[in-house]
């Protein structure tokens, strides 16, 4: 279950990360709209609103403003990003859209599509036969059901799931569905590296048709960042990569740009209104260019708008995970100078066909002509005298020679739950030219006829931070510099951390200031019930004395509603009076023997509170700072410690620390599926066994096989480090995440020339795969020998059979070896069979052996355990920990089982832990440490099959 040896500075807390949310980075870029006209101005949102709104009832024209001039709209307002796909992984630009769901990319052949592009970018075919990892959605799949509801996908004569999209701009695609692996880039600590890859359903465009066919602006496709159907973001969010919370603050000065964070900036000035549900429109962020993808720290995204870079952070469903399409408000009513102004609060009222919307997308803001009327009337009466109306191609401006804001008006947009919009001049007024030495400035918001809809665009949000709180199911805002540094939750401790944006470019990691997290904690001591007096212990199994004397840390995530602290805590008494051991201590017996002493002196017991939400304060990274979701160890005699941490939304954070020597992993997710039955007031069923006794040496001893240098060594042994050109601060923690299409793949390959032989299995299918990846991705020398070590339980192999229900530890390790050279120029099925026959033979008999060697020889010898050992490297090497049986996910303590699971990290290069995918759909999450050069060739060859 564990890890191999590691130096006490780092033991206390070993185990996994998880990367659930991985440090995915797009470099985005804005064209300029600076000294543009305003009917310019409204002819893009004109376009851009065709475009987004087609999908409300009134489908085409929803909005229909006047045009003055003629330009070409996509040249303010277009963005594009570059995304990797496929297998070996390619590059497409994509035009970045959330007023649509679905990612899709030109596929050859593709009829109509564009081949060069104006933007000065190579554009390029998704080529599916060219792709190892790719495979077709069928109509049959799950997944094409699922875009069936949204309207994003139907079914053809061929079991084919295709879809054809028509924009409201004209355009149009239509093509098929596939699945393969996006990859996404990240940063650890200060240092780039990219360690995040996804399997994304996409769409394979075979035809395009409108404006999309124009060469002059083409991109290879379009990435929809909806949140309904087959969207990237929603089915990041189903694999456990996305939270749950997003932020911008758009820079209103003469450079433009600003921050994107796809998480909370953390502002103490915020103010908030709650969402409207079951409106037809999404959030556009629309008004940037990509260029490149640029690494930064997980789960924090870097975006450059006009020289100025982004940050954001990919949102975890947290509190409440119910997707809304797009961001609406209640708008109740508009002050000016004070005065609310007589519009009739039905004007704003939000229904299907109505209602205001906040859409940073939009360049402009727009008013009902019920509402637009008296506000700029009310402009007019407030102005000073000092300025000179005009009307200009329709607009109410004024001819100003002294700054607006000493002779315009405050604006206030007052919204449901008392949360106002302060509006300075600046923010409803635009600059357009100048006229005899005098400014002009024109009010920038527009009147919509006959449509009862307010659009709130970049004009009015520039210069605040807008938060979209979509766990709380509000959005918030603060006036704010958006060039100075801003706070951001970017580490899994939760610490805020000044960014300052202006301090990245293209091929810098970034420079931050962390500050702590305060957790309001209470500690305590905590009994089982009704403990009986007892002087018991249980003696340490020759099993318990060959492991890691540890503790291992792992978190539990809930959603809200969660249990009270009390009812876990009397769960946890009543699975402590079952599983006494937890709440004893280790000592020794009258022969100095390692025992569990039956003392009933308790577990240590912690309740902690954080005044944030979960996803501003947890991000579940491979991170050291875990820990603070854990008791500090430090001194530490109880064998199981436990933290519940609650956070403002409601959410809930278990983490649980055990000490090896007492249980394996298998026997510890008996005792936390037991803490659960017993918090939700069910008998714990089936009792744990005991006895330990039931390991007996024979007599006489039978040694047949070899311990001396695997399980034990001597006292004076000496590990010999690789000379690699490495420091242990080098190792990066990759996770992959594997569908159960790939696995399919990687079984049928190791397979494949077993003849009539049952196929190996999808554990060592997928594990004879990691090792050749691995020791390609090390460049190893080809004679070399590597070895691969696995850990085995003994429940079932032992005979007669140990129950399920034995607590304490029964694993040994398999050791599969190889030269480099053999493993890599051999077929996939050689690796398999080599470990199949390693874990094969440790058997009955090989237990037996063990159990002999361990009662006799290891003694006469005083051999010391090789778990004892100290090891941060394993290079050449590999050790391999399996968690896909052990039943982690059940910890169901009344209100449902987790959404995330995870142990603690601490980096070991070469160890690898294997855990099912929460998505519960046979996927697999895998995670690899490795020195930061060997990873980033593993990650180009990680879904490689050879």
């Amino acid at each position: 279950m564990l890890p191999m040896n590691i130096p006490a500075a780092v033991a206390a807390f070993l185990a996994l990360s998880v990367a659930l949310v991985g440090g995915v980075t797009l470099t985005l870029e804005r064209a300029n709209h600076e000294g543009v006209e305003l009917s310019r101005l409204r002819e893009i949102d004109r376009a851009r609103h065709g475009r987004i709104l087609q999908q409300r009832p009134a489908a085409s024209s929803v909005v229909d403003f006047p045009v003055e001039g003629t330009f070409d709209p996509y040249l303010v307002g277009l963005y594009f990003t570059r995304v990797k796909l496929g297998n070996p992984p390619r590059e497409f630009y994509v035009q970045i859209d959330t007023g649509s769901d679905v990612l899709w990319v030109g596929c050859t052949p593709c009829n109509g599509c564009p081949t060069s592009s104006g933007l000065q970018i190579q554009l390029e075919f998704f080529d599916p036969s060219s792709s190892s990892t790719a495979s077709l959605i069928s109509c049959s799949d799950r997944r094409c059901a699922v875009g069936e509801q949204s309207g994003d996908s139907l079914c053809s004569s061929k079991n084919q799931c295709g879809y054809t999209f028509q924009y409201g701009d004209g355009s149009g695609t239509s093509g098929y569905y596939l699945s393969d692996y996006m990859y996404l880039d990240a940063v650890v600590g200060n240092s780039v590296t990219a360690n995040t890859s996804a399997s994304v359903v996409f769409g394979c465009s075979t035809s395009q048709t409108g404006d999309l066919t124009k060469p002059d602006r083409a991109v290879d496709g379009i990435f929809g960042f909806g949140q309904q159907g087959l969207s990237v973001i929603s089915q990041l969010s189903s694999q456990g990569i996305t939270p749950n919370a997003f932020s911008h603050c758009l820079n209103g000065g003469n450079g433009g740009g600003g921050i994107l964070v796809l998480g909370q900036i953390v502002e103490p000035n915020l103010v908030y209104t709650p969402l409207v549900p079951s409106q037809y429109v999404s959030l556009l962020l629309n008004n940037f260019q990509a260029l490149s993808i640029i690494p930064f720290p997980k789960p924090i995204y870097v975006a450059r708008l006009q020289g100025i870079f982004l940050c954001f952070e990919v949102p975890y469903m947290d509190c409440d995970d119910s997707p809304m399409p797009h961001y609406n408000v209640n708008l109740q009513s508009i002050s000016v100078n004070g005065q609310t102004l007589a519009i009739d609060a039905s004007v704003f009222s939000t229904s299907n066909n109505g209602g205001t919307i906040i859409d940073s997308g939009t360049t402009l803001a727009y008013l009902a002509e019920e509402a637009y009327d008296p506000f700029v009337s009310a402009i007019m009466q407030t102005v000073s005298s000092s300025v000179r109306p005009v009307s200009s191609k329709g607009n109410q401006c004024y001819l100003a020679t002294s700054s607006v804001s000493e002779v315009f008006p405050q604006v206030s947009l007052n919204f449901a739950n008392g949360a106002s919009m302060i509006l300075r001049p600046e923010d409803y007024l635009l600059q357009q030219n100048s006229i005899g030495g005098a400014a002009v400035w024109c009010i920038g918001f527009q009147k919509i006829q006959n449509k009862g809809i307010t659009i709130l665009g970049d004009l009015v949000l520039k210069d605040k931070i807008v938060v979209y709180d979509l766990a709380g199911q509000r959005i918030g805002w603060a006036n704010y510099d958006c060039s100075s540094y801003v706070n951001v939750s970017t580490s899994n401790t939760g610490p805020t951390e000044f960014v300052n944006m202006g301090q990245f470019d293209n091929n810098n990691s970034p420079h931050y200031k962390p500050c702590s997290l305060l957790l309001n904690m209470a500690i305590g001591l905590l009994l089982h019930s009704n403990p009986p007096p007892t002087t018991d212990y249980i003696p340490l199994s020759v099993f318990d004395k060959v492991t890691y004397d540890q503790h291992v840390a792992v978190v539990y995530a809930y959603r809200p509603p969660t249990p009270p602290n009390a009812t876990i805590e009397q769960g946890l008494r009543k699975a402590l009076a079952a599983y006494r051991g937890w709440a004893g201590r280790l000592g020794k017996d009258s022969n100095g023997d390692p025992i569990i002493l039956l003392n009933d002196d308790g577990v240590r017991f912690v309740e902690a509170s954080v005044d944030r939400d979960l996803d501003q304060s947890v991000t579940f990274c491979p991170s050291a700072s875990l820990l603070s979701m854990h008791p500090s160890l430090e001194g530490v005699v109880e064998l199981v410690q436990v933290q519940l941490t609650r956070f403002s939304c409601g959410s809930m954070v278990v983490g649980f620390t055990a000490h090896h020597l007492v249980a394996d992993g298998h026997a510890t997710s008996n005792f936390l599926v037991a803490w659960g039955l017993a918090s939700r007031g069910l008998e714990i069923t089936p009792l744990p066994f005991n006895d330990r006794t039931i390991f007996p040496p024979r007599s006489p001893p039978k040694v047949d096989f070899q311990h001396r240098g695997v399980e034990y060594l001597s006292t004076n042994f000496k590990k010999v480090y690789p000379l690699i050109d490495h420091n242990v601060e080098d190792i990066v923690a990759h996770k992959v995440h594997f569908t159960s299409e790939f696995l399919s793949k990687v079984k049928a390959r190791a397979s494949s020339m077993n003849g009539s032989k049952k196929p190996f299995s999808t554990f060592e299918s997928l594990l004879a795969h990691l090792w050749r990846v691995v020791t390609k991705a090390r460049g190893l020398n080809g004679s070399e020998t590597t070895q691969l070590r696995i850990s085995v339980d003994g429940r079932a192999r032992l005979n007669p059979r140990v129950p399920n229900e034995y607590f304490g530890n029964l694993v040994l390790w398999a050791f599969a070896e190889a030269k480099v050279d053999d493993l890599l120029d051999a077929p996939l099925p050689f690796a398999a069979k080599i470990l199949h026959d390693a874990v094969t033979n440790v058997n009955d008999d090989y237990f037996k052996s063990f159990i002999d060697f361990a009662n006799h020889e290891a003694k006469v010898e005083d051999l010391v355990p090789n778990a004892d050992i100290e090891e941060m490297v394993l290079w050449p090497n590999l050790e391999v920990n399996s968690w896909l049986r052990f039943p982690f996910y059940d910890l169901d303590l009344g209100s449902g089982t987790p959404y995330i699971f995870l142990p603690s990290f601490s980096p070991i290069e070469g160890i690898i832990f294997l855990l099912p995918s929460f998505a519960g759909n046979g996927s697999i999450d895998v995670f690899v440490p490795l020195f930061q050069e060997n990873y980033k060739n593993f990650k180009e060859i990680c879904y490689t099959l050879e």
